[in-house]
């Protein structure tokens, strides 16, 4: 593509250009981007880029649209994602279109602040944006947003919402605000782990979890009745199989007498961080006590044996760490991840 092409191309994405101008030009740096060549080429000439930024708040929303296509197929790299919110006033405009009723924009603002909050880095500048720009309510605000069905007006889901937390959750300071039990957000999240979510929310949530579960002090609370981790970790585990009174007994409410035809989550790799959870709620010997107690091996092992017949090695193999550990005699080790 020559440098003159490349002129007349930014020419015509010029936010005062005629309508159907912008609708072309647009469309053509999108498609543009859906080949490495072609995105590599966008990248790196910052007149494109601080083109498109504007077109992201153009008047018509498929102007806007694939403008927002451009920067989410080019925020596939790292190195361009670290730049585009280090360089440009951006988040302000990514977090208002996600948090608009109205937006149509919204479900492709959570995909881009997802993409580009991948490293602890990127992380910590955006936070840092996010707090200049509404001080300590943006999580309330976006999470309240997530946890509200039909929030948006246009269907859009905001599923990626829930990776882009979980990114987020690489520094200590969100987990810690995640984690506060005044502002119950955990027992909003767990809710996300049921089967009729999508897998990008209910793979969003379990990461969310996996990096709360670092922090060991809060193991007590999270498998306590206030947020019933455990039950909401296990329930998309089980399948229908039987168990005896004596076993049954013990178990969390939720549970003990599952439908004959209850089907375990289907997607191997967030049935593989479920287990992962709950392996690290074992870290501490409380932990795994309260497991033992509640009966949770039963339920384990007839994972494996499903995993065995119908599964995925991987999370077979998890899962028979996590039943070992289970139903092995104690040695002297209280904290088994540090």
């Amino acid at each position: 593509m020559t440098e003159k092409y490349i002129d007349e191309l930014i020419t015509f994405l010029r936010p005062d250009n005629a309508e159907h101008v912008r609708l072309n030009s647009s469309n053509m740096v999108a498609g543009l981007c859906a080949d490495k060549e072609g995105m590599e080429l966008v990248i790196k000439d910052n007149r494109i880029i601080e083109a498109i930024l504007q077109l992201t708040t153009d008047e018509h929303p498929t102007v806007a649209s694939y403008a927002y296509t451009t920067l989410i197929n080019c925020s596939a790299s790292e190195t361009f994602s670290l730049q585009l919110i280090a360089k440009y006033d951006i988040v302000s405009t990514f977090v208002t279109h996600v948090l608009d009723k109205e937006s149509t924009l919204s479900d492709k603002a959570c995909m881009l602040l997802s993409n580009v909050s991948r490293t602890p880095g990127a992380a910590s500048t955006l936070v840092n944006c996010l707090e200049k720009m509404k001080s300590g309510e943006w999580l309330d605000e976006l999470l309240t947003a997530f946890s509200t069905v039909e929030y948006n007006k246009h269907k859009c889901k905001l599923d990626y919402l829930a990776s882009f937390f979980a990114n987020l959750m690489q520094l200590p300071k969100v987990r810690k605000m995640i984690l506060n039990k005044d502002k119950e957000y955990m027992k909003k999240l767990v809710t996300f782990l049921k089967e009729e979510n999508s897998n990008v929310r209910k793979g969003g949530v379990v990461s969310i979890i996996k990096n709360s579960c670092f922090q060991f002090e809060h193991h007590e609370w999270l498998m306590g009745s206030s947020v019933d981790l455990l039950t909401h970790l296990l329930l998309p585990l089980c399948g229908g199989e039987e168990y005896s009174d004596e076993e049954m007994d013990a178990m969390p409410l939720d549970l003990q007498y599952l439908e004959s035809d209850k089907t375990r989550e289907r997607d191997p790799d967030i049935r593989k961080l479920l287990v992962e959870c709950v392996v690290m709620l074992c870290a501490e010997r409380k932990g795994r006590e309260r497991m033992r107690s509640l009966n949770i091996h039963f339920i384990i092992d007839n994972l494996v044996k499903w995993e065995t017949a119908h599964g995925d090695p991987d999370v077979l193999e998890t899962a028979e760490d996590l039943c070992k550990l289970l139903v092995s005699v104690e040695n002297e080790v209280d904290n088994l991840m540090t």
